[in-house]
């Protein structure tokens, strides 16, 4: 087997491609930057997702691939990005990937990674596949038009995967999102604060879970859209306590500043991905927390060479 993956050398796709070798996979890597890679199994190709004029020749080098699974994204918190960068890199490109399957002709699979903020605020829970799509940012409405674009993919010859994707956490994640941030404060002797009531809830689930169903779709044979969490929220409070008491001498307590996301709750009913693809495998938090917090002082997981 030969699979594509884009964003290689992001927090998901350096353990995804990791994973995808320790299984006797043939990998071909998109990345930005130039990676020389450990393995002879693995070829790596540059592109820049915002560079559309050098897509097609990018792809004209990847060769005959059994499985893509796009990854590559234009982050919400990137730098003096436009709401129109958003459009092209995370929809207009996964077209591209979609068109360039279909002319291929060959039965293939292309799995997507979308993101759970796709359906905008949570009304009414839990949140499910069927759930009302009302993007609120330029990101997530680029993530559906990749939605979109995938579904355009020929359905007799090319099996189509979506997952909306809620919080990741795991070894290697960038840490700029609360729970990497608390546990840096943590570490660093500092107390933790939850802003407004602490009442907020998110869905984590660990690096783990999202390998497993990853290359267990390799083996699906039916399309379909999933949400891909965890199924267990927890509250900013909690989070917080739950991270102070895994460090001695570490408090946490309200800041006293309101919280502009107050009283949103990311309850995700992952029943359709447990009855169709058997996700059976999840991580509870305070052992996946156990996890990351033991891995923050080893080596960074690459698949390629450092220079």
């Amino acid at each position: 087997m030969r699979v594509l993956v884009t964003g290689a050398d992001g927090f998901i796709g350096r353990h995804l491609v990791q994973a995808l070798l320790n299984t006797g996979v043939e990998v071909v890597t998109l990345t930005r930057r130039l990676r020389k890679p450990r393995s002879k199994h693995v070829t790596n190709l540059t592109f820049n997702l915002l560079e559309p004029t050098s897509w097609e020749k990018v792809l004209s080098s990847v060769g005959a691939v059994d499985t893509i699974i796009h990854l590559a994204a234009l982050m919400p918190y990137t730098p003096n990005s436009t709401g129109s960068d958003f459009i092209i890199a995370n929809g207009a490109f996964t077209q591209v990937l979609s068109d360039w399957l279909n002319k291929k002709n060959t039965p293939s699979k292309f799995i997507y990674f979308s993101s759970i903020g796709v359906i905008g605020k949570p009304e009414t829970l839990p949140v499910s596949e069927s759930y009302l799509l009302r993007p609120r940012h330029p990101y997530f409405v680029g993530k559906l038009s990749g939605e979109f674009a995938v579904q355009t993919c020929n359905p007799r010859k090319i099996t189509t995967l979506i997952f909306r994707l809620t919080s990741p956490y795991g070894p290697s994640m960038p840490a700029n999102t609360v729970l990497p941030l608390f546990v840096e404060l943590a570490r660093g002797g500092k107390n933790l604060n939850w802003h407004g009531s602490g009442s907020r809830r998110q869905d984590f689930i660990y690096i783990d879970d999202i390998i497993h169903i990853c290359l267990s779709s390799l083996d699906v044979n039916s399309s379909g859209i999933y949400c891909l969490g965890n199924g267990t929220p927890i509250s900013m409070r909690n989070l917080a306590q739950m991270i102070a008491a895994k460090f001695s001498g570490t408090k946490a307590s309200a800041s006293g500043l309101t919280d502009p996301q107050e009283g949103i709750s990311w309850v995700v009913d992952t029943s359709l991905l447990e009855n169709n693809l058997n996700y059976m495998q999840k991580t509870l938090l305070f052992n996946g927390l156990e996890k990351y917090i033991k891995n923050l002082d080893q080596p960074t997981i690459n698949w390629w060479e450092e220079s």
